[in-house]
């Protein structure tokens, strides 16, 4: 859906195609494969936590193995990735400029002010350590140091 909306916004307003011919699916495909691989390497660990991604069926343990012990959501940053890989193969400036990064804020805000409250008040002191200690997206970004 997102991918349509960036392929209509970019024809409503002519915008340019965003790479030179050739060099879209040198930095796509890359970027997709990379995206793939995250969410699936982090939907395997939930489903080794007897849970699954959906909110329905979390698991009944704090996940913080395989890419969680790195991000706090690493499956969004996996679907980011994919989302920005599309919008590079395909040359679309408003998937890449606006419609993704659009979407990780939505997801961000989300995060902080309905999912991460709710997962520590469901799993308690255990998740509070790791939410302080863990970056949201990315490994080592915006970590906290303390003397």
């Amino acid at each position: 859906m997102f991918v349509l909306l960036a392929v209509l916004v970019d024809e409503l307003l002519d915008l340019p195609l965003l790479l030179p011919e050739g060099s879209n699916l040198a930095v796509g495909v890359p970027v997709i494969a990379a995206g793939i691989l995250i969410t699936a390497w982090s939907a395997l660990h939930f489903l080794r936590s007897k849970g699954t991604p959906v909110p329905f069926n979390p698991p009944p343990t704090l996940v913080a193995t395989g890419p969680y012990r790195l991000v706090r959501n690493p499956m969004l940053t996996g679907v980011s990735l994919l989302l920005f890989g599309v919008g590079f193969a395909i040359r679309s400036v408003s998937l890449v400029l606006v419609v993704a990064p659009l979407y990780v804020l939505i997801n961000a805000w989300e995060l902080k002010r309905i999912e991460e409250p709710e997962l520590a008040r469901r799993l308690g002191d255990e998740c509070l350590a790791y939410l302080q200690r863990t970056p949201m997206f990315v490994p080592g970004l915006w970590r906290r140091h303390r003397g």
